[in-house]
């Protein structure tokens, strides 16, 4: 069902998305291939882990990394294959870019394994979390700039 809430969560995460674009540099072209939105490529590390029970499952957070983003969705790259079809994804600029890391709640919408035991998801974002449940994901700030600070975030390997 569509609601005036449901849009105006979408615009916030179009809004973010937007922002991240911009924070993160590439050498790498903005594309629109066979799709209605523009997709921007952009390759950095995330952390996502599952969301269940309207929770966030904070034991399973792993580090993976954006193959790009788009005005409502973002395409993940993963060392692992998720079982769970809601996901939080956050992003960290430890060079001050952000000033806390930046979560958002979406759902998988497609899984392709590809080479080397990695897996590409492709996601459909549906809340900025720091606006809409800021409560649930500031517990989970200091594990994603140490996760993300680290070698771990930049070096991925399957398992």
């Amino acid at each position: 069902m569509f609601s005036l809430f449901s849009q105006k969560n979408l615009l916030g995460v179009e809004k973010q998305i937007h922002r991240l674009c911009q924070l993160i540099k590439s050498d790498q072209a903005t594309t629109s291939d066979a799709r209605l939105d523009v997709r921007h490529r952009r390759c950095v590390p995330v952390v996502i882990l599952p969301w269940t029970a309207r929770r966030p499952a904070v034991d399973l957070l792993i580090s993976c990394s954006t193959y790009d983003l788009a005005d409502q969705g973002i395409s993940l790259i993963s060392p692992r294959k998720l079982k769970d079809s809601t996901i939080l994804i956050g992003f960290w600029g430890g060079d001050g870019s952000l000033e806390e890391p930046w979560f958002f709640r979406a759902e998988v919408k497609s899984v392709e394994p590809i080479e080397a035991g990695f897996w590409r998801y492709g996601t459909h974002v549906h809340e900025f979390m720091n606006q809409q449940h800021r409560e649930l994901v500031v517990p989970l700030f200091q594990d994603t700039k140490e996760r993300l600070n680290s070698d771990e975030a930049t070096v991925l390997s399957p398992g």
